[in-house]
């Protein structure tokens, strides 16, 4: 009787198994270092120094923005957000205030590794971007994260977790296909999924 991995179905599966463990670890490897890497610098984010830097630009409305904002009657969102994204290309802001009777608008833009703020002085017919960024460091770390960094990030890593995935399930197929290796790969496997429940169990603070 044929072993099971002689079967043509698992046979099959086999030679799935190692296309996607041959193309999909090309495809992924810059995503893999770059997550890698920057799961050492979250983990020591202590160790990198944060060089806060606050920049301030000022820019002149448009005319026909400024006649509608002086008008008073209602805020032109579209108008005001496609000049913003003109002049500076920020998009999709998580706050906007107005305040009519000062004549000022505040829109904030939360960003990865800092923020963006922008004051509309109506009356002087000018825009005010500050802008602060904590440096390279803070910024791959955010991205790591996926915070403030936008939804094609989230994409990214959604696609990338997927990804790693299916290229880990087909790397331990491959693994009980290969029977000159099985008997010393199991074991190392049942270290790797055992071990870090027991750290997490044993040492990790809880509730």
């Amino acid at each position: 009787m044929k072993h099971w991995t002689k079967h043509p179905y698992a046979q099959k599966v086999f030679r799935l198994s190692r296309w996607i463990h041959v193309y999909f670890s090309v495809f992924l490897l810059a995503l893999l270092l770059f997550f890698c890497l920057t799961g050492f610098t979250l983990n020591h984010a202590d160790w990198f120094n944060a060089n806060k830097t606050v920049n301030q630009t000022e820019f002149v409305l448009a005319e026909v923005l400024q006649k509608q904002l002086q008008a008073g009657e209602q805020l032109p969102k579209s108008l005001l957000l496609a000049e913003v994204r003109q002049k500076t290309g920020l998009v999709n802001p998580s706050q906007i205030d107005w305040d009519l009777e000062s004549g000022f608008i505040g829109i904030d833009y939360q960003l990865p590794a800092g923020y963006a703020y922008v004051e509309v002085l109506i009356d002087d017919a000018r825009m005010v971007v500050e802008h602060q960024h904590a440096g390279f460091i803070a910024l791959v770390n955010d991205l790591h994260k996926g915070r403030h960094s936008g939804a094609v990030w989230s994409w990214v890593i959604d696609i990338c977790a997927f990804a790693m995935t299916l290229f880990s399930v087909a790397g331990l197929l491959i693994m009980f296909q290969n029977k000159r290796y099985r008997p010393h790969a199991i074991p190392l496997f049942s270290i790797g999924f055992i071990a870090p429940l027991w750290l997490y169990f044993a040492f990790v603070p809880k509730f």
